[in-house]
Formats: C-alpha cells, structure tokens, sequence
C-alpha cells in the first residue's frame, strides 16, 4: 500500500462519500474506486460497504483505518520535518498565548526570526472560549 492509497482509504473512511474523497484528493471518482477494489483485493475482504447511496465502514475497515492513522500522521510529520531540514530549519519553537497582546510583541517574533533561522517559529492562540494561562511556551527539535 503506497502513500496515496494510505490517504484515499483513511478519507473515504472520512467521508464516506466517493465524490467528496475524489474532489478532497483532487482525483476521479474511478481512481478512488480502483483504489478501494484494489486493496480490498490485496486484503481479501471488504474495507466499505457500499450502496447507491450509503457507503460504511465494514469492521475489518475501521480496524484497517484505526491502524493507519498514526502510520500516515508519522508519515507525514517525518516529510514535514524533511522539508524544513531541506530549508536549513533545525528547530521549532511553538508559542501559545491569549490572542489580546500578539502583534504588540510582534518586533520580538521578527527579531527571533532574524537571529535564528534554523528555527521555525510558530505562534498560536487559543479559541476566544479558553481560558488559559497567558503564555504556553514549548520547544521542539525537528
């Protein structure tokens, strides 16, 4: 199973929808329809069940899709992390605060920025409904 197959059975199981994974994934219908027969194949059972108008997750389809998601998630954060590296980014500082002061301490993000460019910096708030401390600082190495 390659990575596009990973990504079409994990948003079909999503969706639950052929049209909406095809348009999702920038793709035909029939590619995700091969897609699914052609695991299903491989497997030797049905991952959906599959109607004219309802598509579910067959049991063997939710234990498949329960097992590959943290495959594709480290898949895609080990890419990720490639990516930066390609970029000369080594590092990344996350940051997360209440959103009522962060462009007044924006001279210090650039700053940062300017001094440290093996470092991706990565400022966040929280939704206007949490109530949280005011600064949440965590650092991560690529």
């Amino acid at each position: 199973m390659d990575l596009r197959d990973i990504e079409i059975v994990l948003t079909l199981a999503e969706e639950l929808h052929f049209g909406r994974t095809a348009e999702r994934l920038h793709v035909t219908p029939a590619r995700i329809t091969q897609a699914i027969k052609k695991q299903e194949r491989q497997i030797g059972a049905p991952l959906f069940e599959r109607t004219t108008r309802v598509v579910r997750l067959t049991p063997l389809g939710r234990q498949l899709r329960d097992d590959l998601r943290p495959v594709h998630a480290g898949l895609q954060d080990g890419l990720s992390r490639a990516e930066l590296a390609a970029q000369g980014v080594t590092a990344v500082l996350r940051i997360g605060m209440v959103p009522f002061n962060v462009q007044d301490l924006r001279p210090y993000w650039d700053t940062f920025r300017s001094r440290h460019p093996q470092w991706k910096l990565q400022v966040r708030t929280p939704p206007s409904s949490t109530r949280s401390p005011a600064y949440a600082v965590a650092i991560s190495t690529c």
